[in-house]
């Protein structure tokens, strides 16, 4: 997690809703993502997206992506620019 304190300015790192954060990395577990810590390093502002929304982006990718979204995710991160369109 030091990378994390690294990259991100201060700001950023003072306004992460720890609820919201944890809600998400919880859904995730739920999906079996098993790459979570890569993804608060590299994408932390995926964290800062409202839980709800979150929710609903990721079901519209696995819609997409088909049920082993998260194989995808993990071979191709990219896909996660997808959350910001």
């Amino acid at each position: 997690m030091e990378n994390t304190y690294d990259k991100y300015e201060t700001s950023v790192l003072k306004n992460i809703d720890m609820k919201n954060l944890d809600a998400i990395v919880e859904f995730l577990k739920g999906k079996n993502m098993d790459f979570i810590d890569e993804l608060i390093i590299d994408y932390l502002d995926l964290f800062l997206i409202p839980y709800n929304e979150f929710v609903k982006k990721y079901n519209k990718l696995e819609e997409k992506y088909g049920e082993n979204l998260v194989e995808k995710i993990g071979n191709d991160m990219n896909i996660l620019e997808e959350f910001y369109q």
